[in-house]
């Protein structure tokens, strides 16, 4: 017992290390990509901002080719996320774990930059707390899995506000003052959700006016360098809009444009609906935290407001709350998502950790109550981290969902066992990259053909996951890559099966979808072309013609892979 006493703080980060291990590492190469992440990792591949749908379209299809601004951004999201993945994709190649990797690492990184910098800003306890209920956060280790935006952009947060913390209330050298500046900045290159971090930056550099004043000179260079490394994103909207008169498509949506441009996507702008949208909000936190931990946060946010009183506004702890409210401010605006909600992760351990040791503190005078508190605590804690265990690392989670386990998980369709067959037995050698400047470079030609075997995929499969696991091959490695909309005798470039046959002189491959999880219910409009599929496969059942089930991690069939050798 005195050993653990003596080395309690070693214990926990050990635990801490093996947490993080189990809950973001071990799972990496699990769960597929077919959302958001699908076509953000593919664009980031081969940096090249293409999505080929109607409705969402971008400077390449403008122009038809890319314009030097072009590569400065991307049409619907900041271009920092893309950058460090495409970083990432050149230097160790293209997979799901590679895809995955920079977001576990940013999740990874902020744990611990939690732990070394607020115990210099508070004490080593409270970063203790911290960090332990930022490593068994399950909605924390579904962002790193999910590889969506945020999973970077809490990193940044997490570093912009600790860094102007460490700046405001222990040592003001102007080199914390610049990372404050460039971690914000960083912030909002990955995603323009960050922009609830400057109205707490303006309200404590009216707070601090007296201390900043001396050094009004580190200021303006601040906020130089802050906006030199927004100039990317500055750049590009100021050519989109004099090309087309709007912005990208986020920040369209977040100042009331709905150009035709985005006409699909253009129902995603500010809302003022603030009740609603917090209740949903809240509804989403209780889906992706487990209930005890939950209680327990709002618990101490409520102690942590009583508070401001006794600390003043000039106080770290007040400059979390700040934070937290604009942020939740925002949200009642913009209407939350899973996703979007997962940066309030941090703020949720802050807030909870720092608000911990004033529950005890009023309760060291009662033995009973204390002991009770604090292993009530240390039960929720443990609870969490089960919940999130069971939600991020056990294909098959234990009980039922939303209690003990998040119901909003990453989860391994198919795709991955899909696409592992494909490079085993169609692309076993993956041709070179390709870059894309023009409209040209995205056009087969008979060579493209030749001692390829063509992949034919039905027409209904996840219009995402199409775009990471067939259109990745197809653009940047000139795979020759079809879908069945390709054999309908409405499409003016039409194929058939022996064309494709003659024209690569290999075997063709056609991907048939047997589980309704891998099919796109919003592609299902066209019955026309969505029965093509059905009747080609039952063509080739008729035919006996070869092929092999491709199950998903839980033994579920989600693909039948015919091998066509003739006609």
């Amino acid at each position: 017992m005195n050993f653990i006493k003596r080395n309690w703080q070693t214990i926990s980060l050990v635990f801490i290390g093996l947490i993080v291990i189990i809950t973001r590492l071990v799972p990496i190469s699990l769960g597929d990509l077919y959302g958001d992440n699908a076509i953000n990792s593919f664009r980031a591949y081969g940096w090249f901002d293409y999505l080929g749908t109607s409705g969402q379209s971008v400077p390449f299809e403008w122009l038809g080719f890319v314009p030097a601004w072009g590569n400065l951004s991307f049409h619907d999201a900041p271009p920092l996320t893309f950058l460090i993945q495409h970083i990432f994709f050149v230097f160790f190649g293209g997979n799901v774990v590679v895809a995955r990797l920079p977001f576990v690492l940013a999740g990874v990184a902020s744990i611990f930059l939690v732990y070394f910098l607020l115990k210099k800003i508070t004490n080593q306890r409270v970063a203790v707390w911290a960090t332990i209920i930022y490593a068994v956060s399950s909605y924390s280790a579904w962002a790193s899995q999910a590889a969506y935006l945020e999973g970077i952009e809490e990193f940044f947060i997490v570093a912009s506000m600790l860094s102007g913390a460490y700046y405001l209330f222990k040592d003001q050298k102007k080199k914390f003052l610049f990372l404050w500046a460039i971690f914000t900045a960083c912030a909002i290159l990955t995603k323009y959700t960050a922009l609830f971090l400057l109205p707490p930056i303006v309200i404590y550099a009216f707070l601090y006016r007296k201390t900043l004043k001396p050094q009004w000179r580190n200021v303006l260079l601040a906020v130089i360098i802050f906006v030199i490394l927004l100039s990317p994103v500055i750049i590009y909207n100021i050519n989109v809009y004099q090309l087309r008169g709007h912005f990208d498509a986020a920040l369209s949506s977040i100042v009331g444009m709905h150009p035709e441009d985005y006409w699909i996507i253009s129902n995603r702008s500010a809302s003022f609906n603030i009740f609603p949208n917090i209740q949903s909000g809240f509804n989403i936190l209780k889906s992706n935290i487990s209930f005890p931990l939950l209680i327990l946060f709002f618990i101490c946010l409520l102690v942590s407001i009583s508070q401001i009183r006794k600390k003043g506004w000039r106080s770290f702890e007040s400059m979390v709350l700040i934070n937290f409210f604009f942020l939740v401010l925002m949200f009642g605006f913009s209407g939350p998502t899973t996703r979007f909600l997962s940066i309030l992760v941090p703020f949720i351990v802050l807030i909870t950790a720092l608000t911990i040791p004033i529950i005890f503190s009023w309760l060291k005078n009662k033995p009973s109550l204390y002991l009770t508190s604090s292993v009530l605590v240390v039960i929720i804690i443990l609870f969490e981290g089960f919940y999130s265990f069971n939600t991020n690392v056990l294909k098959n989670p234990i009980g039922k969902a939303d209690w003990l386990y998040s119901g909003n998980k990453v989860q391994n369709l198919g795709f991955n066992q899909l696409d592992n067959f494909i490079r085993d037995n169609v692309i076993v050698s993956l041709p070179p990259k390709v870059g894309i400047k023009t409209k040209n470079d995205i056009s087969f030609t008979n060579e493209d053909f030749t001692n390829r075997s063509v992949i034919i995929i039905d027409d209904r499969i996840n219009w995402f996951a199409q775009m990471w696991y067939f259109q990745r091959y197809f653009l940047y490695h000139r795979w020759p890559y079809f879908s069945t909309s390709y054999l309908s005798d409405r499409n003016p470039n039409r194929f058939t099966i022996k064309d494709l046959l003659n024209a690569s002189g290999k075997p063709l491959y056609f991907i048939y979808p047997i589980n309704q999880s891998v099919i796109d219910p919003t592609r299902a409009v066209d019955k026309n072309l969505n029965s093509i599929g059905p009747a080609l496969s039952a063509n080739l059942d008729k035919s006996s013609t070869q092929f092999t089930i491709i199950e998903n991690s839980l033994g579920t069939p989600a693909f039948k892979v015919y091998r066509i050798d003739r006609i």
